[in-house]
């Protein structure tokens, strides 16, 4: 009976399927709770809405999606939404997909609520049209990555949080004008960092435990409510006190800041390759004491 029963489903495994092509208009996604995905359609065939392979290219002609999220599978290596321009309500999740070095969102400008990227292979990865993130950025845990651009970034309603990538050396945000809230760049294998048009923090900037930083461009910057830390370690109780810090950073020769007119305290020290504290010129006050 076994026998037979594998025989007669056996049948079921090779299917056709046919593609037509509805237009413009509301996209529905879902996904089962079922971590594998799979279920049976009335015919018996069984199907999986978010199948594993070695790319995806069937979404390449969406425009328009709501959330936008590629998830723990381990065969997958690249995927492709060349033609979606806007997440509009939601977000953009990459994360846990072992061997996927390569993704195209060629022209996505916004991203609804938030862009996070973790645990995948990337070595290097751009979205040069993208230019506004409704809440925050994060990119954590690459292990392969080494440089990190968004030319067209304007715009980041809440915070930038890039932390615990071992190779990446490089950071571009030169295009940033409006920050909701801080950055903290801490614990990647940084040797630049760049932010050149952002004029506002709202709250902190940390730049902490990345020994090898060669070069801070923050030279737009006129106003920050909370505290610039750039240094070795990291004080996390100084983030919301008005302090600019940079210390204990062996390979930094480089720091433009732009014309941030007062401070509480202002302390410079252990950093025996800078030798130029020019980018201080612009400060008008000092509430408490200057250490250098």
């Amino acid at each position: 009976l076994n026998n037979k029963l594998n025989n007669k489903f056996n049948k079921f495994k090779e299917s056709s399927f046919e593609i037509k092509e509805a237009g413009i208009g509301n996209y529905f996604g879902w996904q089962l709770d079922d971590k594998n995905g799979r279920f049976i359609l009335a015919d018996g065939t069984v199907v999986h809405n978010t199948p594993e392979g070695g790319s995806i290219g069937i979404v390449k002609n969406l425009s328009y999606m709501t959330h936008v999220t590629i998830s723990s599978n381990s065969v997958l290596t690249q995927a492709s939404f060349s033609s979606l321009t806007t997440i509009s309500d939601f977000y953009l999740r990459i994360a846990l997909n072992t061997a996927l070095s390569t993704v195209d969102f060629s022209v996505l400008s916004s991203i609804g609520t938030y862009l996070q990227i973790s645990n995948n292979a990337f070595t290097n990865f751009s979205f040069p049209a993208l230019q506004s993130i409704g809440t925050y950025l994060n990119v954590v845990s690459e292990t392969n990555l080494t440089s990190l651009s968004f030319p067209n970034l304007t715009t980041i309603s809440s915070y930038v949080s890039i932390n615990s990538n071992d190779s990446l050396q490089s950071i571009a945000l030169n295009a940033l004008t409006s920050l909701g809230s801080h950055i903290l760049i801490s614990g990647n294998a940084l040797t630049s960092f760049s932010a050149s048009n952002l004029a506002t923090a709202p709250s902190y900037i940390g730049i902490t435990s990345e020994p090898n930083i060669e070069t801070v461009n923050l030279g737009a910057l006129n106003s920050i409510t909370g505290s610039l830390i750039i240094e070795s370690g990291f004080g996390s109780n100084r983030t919301n006190q008005n302090y600019i810090i940079v210390s204990d950073n062996a390979n930094l020769n480089t720091f433009s800041l732009g014309a941030v007119a007062d401070a509480d305290y202002i302390y410079v020290e252990d950093n025996p390759n800078y030798t130029d504290v020019s980018a201080l010129n612009n400060v008008t006050s000092v509430d408490s004491y200057v250490r250098i």
